[in-house]
């Protein structure tokens, strides 16, 4: 479904100004990673707010996708998994953040291991969406600075931003597995 709809706008997009099969191929692309998101945020949002906890959930969606959009991370296979699993990241995320009281060492403790993380592993590409070794280096450093930046807002007091953000970063951490 989502393929055909992005195939119908490129069209028309490319009627009024016609571009090269690589820039058609790239449109789609991107595209369809912004309808993806667009559903996953629905999805996720729409459950969280029965749950009582909408603002902790958008504050660890803010965490995870930061992170995940220099560090990069694990895909699914499937457009159904990939909602299931970030929704349930995102809502699991704001669940913890509102019923958990994880005090600020724990906290903490959970960005030194993101940070250790990302110097160690980031930034993990898939088979689908590489990294280009050309910006490893730059992705990496983004990734790292993505953390201290969240470590700075934990400075601040575990307040729902640095704990939503703990708790996201933490779970998008968790997509990033060493390459074999």
């Amino acid at each position: 479904m989502v393929k055909k709809i992005v195939k119908i706008i490129v069209a028309k997009l490319n009627s009024v100004y016609k571009r090269s099969d690589e820039d058609v191929e790239k449109m789609e692309y991107m595209l369809e990673v912004l309808f993806d998101n667009v559903i996953v945020l629905l999805v996720a949002f729409l459950l969280s707010a029965p749950c009582g906890c909408l603002k902790e959930a958008s504050v660890c969606f803010v965490g995870f996708a930061l992170l995940r959009t220099f560090a990069g991370g694990i895909h699914m296979k499937t457009r159904s998994g990939c909602t299931l699993m970030t929704s349930s990241f995102i809502i699991g995320g704001g669940i913890i953040t509102k019923i958990l009281h994880i005090p600020a060492g724990g906290l903490w403790a959970m960005l030194v291991f993101d940070l250790v993380w990302m110097i160690l592993f980031a930034p993990r590409g898939t088979k689908i969406n590489p990294i280009n070794p050309k910006f490893k280096k730059i992705r990496k450093v983004e990734s790292i600075i993505t953390v201290c930046v969240f470590m700075i807002v934990l400075l601040n007091g575990s307040s729902l931003w640095g704990r939503g953000l703990a708790i996201g970063a933490t779970l998008g951490t968790l997509t990033i597995w060493p390459e074999r």
